[in-house]
């Protein structure tokens, strides 16, 4: 695969303070459910269909790996043509956890909208870089499937079967519709009313999906 690399700092700016505690999800309306206490797994078929679940993962940690989305604009969707991989390098940032899957019935997307106390700063649906993330900023009382093939957003449809778009900086709304949907998003805090994140970034082409 051929890789071209760049090195850039980033200051990423977004205006507000955060809304909540710092790092948590505040809610899940819609179709889905938000677990105050993380579940003891996301395997296939172990939290049911039809329904996003949510629950926030590490919180006030260092990731320095792979994303699908960084910097995610309002009023964007994003799937998984969204063009870029990405390498980051992200201090004191918390992880949140979203699964859904349909289960024994054809397949139709559901919705859930997911607001954050922080602001989204990235954001990782791509089988690879969940795999990835999974040791850094997944949970130890939580079994992942790992390894596991189409856990992330599905290319079927175009890639329309799988997406979210952010409606401000703090919410993203999900609609997902593939057999198994797992994804991750990366929160910053915001003291002060501006979130400034000092990153350091390699990018590349993406790589080859399922």
């Amino acid at each position: 695969m051929r890789t071209h690399l760049r090195h850039v700092s980033v200051l990423a700016l977004s205006g507000a303070a955060s809304l909540g505690a710092s790092g948590a999800i505040v809610s899940v309306v819609g179709q889905g459910i938000h677990h105050t206490t993380a579940p003891g797994a996301v395997l296939p078929g172990v939290l049911g269909g039809g329904l996003v679940h949510a629950f926030d993962e590490a919180q006030s940690t260092t990731y320095t790996g792979p994303v699908s989305v960084f910097g995610p604009s309002n009023g964007v969707t994003y799937d998984w043509t969204h063009p870029g991989a990405t390498t980051v390098r992200l201090p004191n940032v918390s992880s949140h956890f979203i699964h859904s899957e349909q289960l024994g019935a054809s397949a139709s997307n559901v919705m859930a909208r997911v607001r954050f106390a922080d602001p989204v700063i990235a954001v990782i649906f791509e089988n690879a870089f969940l795999d990835v993330s999974d040791r850094m900023l997944g949970l130890p009382s939580v079994v992942y499937p790992t390894g596991v093939g189409n856990r992330g957003f599905s290319t079927a449809s175009g890639g329309q079967l799988d997406r979210f778009v952010m409606l401000d900086s703090w919410t993203i709304e999900f609609r997902l519709g593939a057999a198994l949907d797992q994804a991750r998003v990366i929160t910053v805090p915001g003291p002060g009313g501006v979130v400034m994140l000092a990153a350091s970034l390699v990018v590349g082409w993406r790589r080859p999906r399922r």
